[in-house]
């Protein structure tokens, strides 16, 4: 029997459909506050964020090959992601890895979806920017595109064992949202204290900076490709510290 057609399921009310975006050192370009602030409490300095949780049911992943989750940032044409993948697109090993691998370019495109729990019998909860190490975007701007919708794409891939090509079995966008600048935040406070520059830091904190682009762990792609199939899991005490999912859960019980 053919699986079930795939989905993959996240809370669209973690969203907001503004979201301020700063320019940091070395081209980065962070979105603020996405999906919302630590915790719903606002970090005026450092990094305010949190990560994306999504889900996928049992049924849409029982009898299938070993999976894979990333997600990228990407404009929002007439209802149509413009990422870099599409349903259907059948992507190399080393392509994925060129997307995604943060630790050799910080400016690459794709997160990474760790497994927080589940298997192919119970279905997967995984969570994207697991350790909240900043939300790039580095998509380019001007007057003309400030009304362009934006999305947080979400992709599943699987593998073909006998080719050892990951295929794109499912799209999901988040819902779209509208960026602004550091420039318009400033012109929206017109009574804006001259000792104070909360909501307009860059994440410059150099001690949060270090945390937030520095990784000694196990490169996260080793989990694609094992011989033994087995899926990237989380330690359990990191699963425990992560306030996103036990809200996942409360929201789609």
């Amino acid at each position: 029997m053919q699986p079930a057609s795939f989905e993959i399921h996240f809370t669209a009310s973690n969203f907001r459909p503004q979201y301020q975006r700063n320019n940091k050192k070395g081209g980065l370009k962070n979105l603020r506050c996405f999906p919302n602030c630590c915790n719903g409490v606002h970090a005026s300095s450092g990094f305010c964020g949190g990560s994306v949780v999504v889900g996928v049911r049992a049924e849409h992943v029982r009898g299938r090959n070993q999976l894979a989750i990333f997600a990228e940032f990407c404009s929002f044409v007439d209802g149509v992601p413009q990422g870099h993948a599409a349903m259907h697109d059948v992507f190399t090993m080393e392509r994925i890895q060129a997307l995604s691998n943060k630790d050799i370019d910080v400016h690459a495109p794709w997160y990474t979806g760790d497994v927080l729990q589940g298997s192919h019998d119970e279905g997967y909860i995984y969570s994207i920017n697991t350790f909240k190490r900043g939300w790039h975007y580095g998509w380019t701007s001007n007057r003309h595109t400030s009304v362009t919708q934006h999305v947080l794409c979400v992709y599943a891939f699987e593998l073909d064992p006998a080719t050892g090509l990951w295929h794109c079995i499912c799209v999901a966008p988040s819902p779209p949202f509208q960026l602004y600048c550091r420039r318009r935040a400033k012109s929206r406070t017109p009574l804006a204290s001259t000792s104070s520059t909360a909501d307009e830091d860059e994440d410059d904190d150099p001690v949060k900076d270090e945390y937030d682009y520095d990784d000694d762990g196990d490169d996260p792609m080793d989990h694609l490709g094992n011989e033994n199939g087995s899926e990237f899991l989380l330690p359990p005490s990191c699963v425990m510290e992560i306030p996103e999912l036990a809200d996942f859960c409360d929201t789609n019980e």
